[in-house]
């Protein structure tokens, strides 16, 4: 016999609730923190210059669209985040096309018609990552309090 209540040993074990509460908290902000890491690092690399950037080589931001338009957001139903650019309508392409490569049209406002181009891959999101992979598990630290 120890010497304690039932009341008095309940007490003592973990509340279950309110660790999961904790975790999912802790879980959150890292993820959190990690997204607006990445975002913030793929926007940096897209510079304001003039003329077109290099295949392999981060777009140039000539407006700062494509850069402004750059979230990140947290998925409950995987617990994970994601980050990327918005569409900004319907039919644009052009996120996709600049990360990954491939044919989009290229419309002529004036004439009225449009034409089909090859766009070589501009990407901007997967170098982001790859930069700031070695830093992200430092965002896990003592996030369980």
């Amino acid at each position: 016999m120890i010497g304690m209540s039932v009341k008095a040993a309940k007490a003592g074990f973990l509340d279950r609730a309110k660790v999961m509460r904790a975790v999912d908290r802790g879980r959150r902000r890292s993820l959190a923190k990690s997204g607006s890491y990445i975002r913030t690092t793929a926007r940096r690399s897209m510079r304001r210059k003039r003329g077109r950037s290099r295949p392999g080589q981060p777009p140039h931001a000539h407006v700062g669209l494509l850069r402004d338009l750059l979230f990140f957001s947290y998925d409950s139903s995987t617990n994970s985040v994601v980050v990327g650019p918005v569409a900004i309508n319907k039919r644009s392409e052009a996120p996709a096309v600049l990360e990954f490569g491939g044919r989009t049209r290229k419309p002529y406002y004036w004439k009225g018609t449009s034409s089909q181009i090859t766009v070589r891959a501009r990407p901007y999101m997967r170098p982001a990552l790859r930069i700031t992979r070695n830093e992200l598990p430092g965002h896990w630290k003592d996030q369980i309090r």
